[in-house]
């Protein structure tokens, strides 16, 4: 083998090396998707709560002007 061969396989090695990290990140970026989705649910299920919980505390003080 030439110095020249032996570039082309030290470089095909490095190559294969990023795209082995390349597919590590990509498991990684998967995994963090699905927790962000995971927590916008979460996120907007307490904002429904919040928003019901407000409405519910108006409509208590409007009918208790009626009651006293």
């Amino acid at each position: 083998m030439n110095d020249f061969d032996k570039r082309i396989d030290a470089l095909d090695r490095r190559i294969d090396s990023l795209d082995k990290r390349i597919d590590s990140l990509d498991k990684r970026i998967d995994g963090l998707d699905k927790r962000l989705d995971y927590v916008a649910k979460i996120s907007l299920t307490l904002t429904i709560s919040v928003i019901a919980t407000l409405i519910a505390n108006i409509v208590l003080v409007y009918l208790s002007r009626f009651i006293h």
